[in-house]
């Protein structure tokens, strides 16, 4: 079986603000919850949802990010 992460159709967009990286961070911690893998995005193990929503770490480090607007 072949699984895909990104779309054949997507295009890539620049983020330049905060706004617009929480927006797609919190799509990208959505997905697992969409899939019906975990009740909720900080239950999914290789996710940052967790780290972004108490500050603990998980399975692996995570950098946080900030922009300068």
């Amino acid at each position: 079986q072949t699984y895909r992460i990104w779309l054949p159709d997507d295009q890539p967009e620049m983020i330049f603000t905060q706004k617009f990286f929480e927006q797609k961070l919190l799509y990208l911690h959505a997905n697992p919850v969409e899939a019906k893998i975990t009740a909720t995005m900080e239950e999914y193990p290789y996710s940052s949802a967790a780290f972004y929503s108490t500050g603990k770490e998980g399975l692996i480090p995570i950098t946080p990010m900030r922009f300068l607007e």
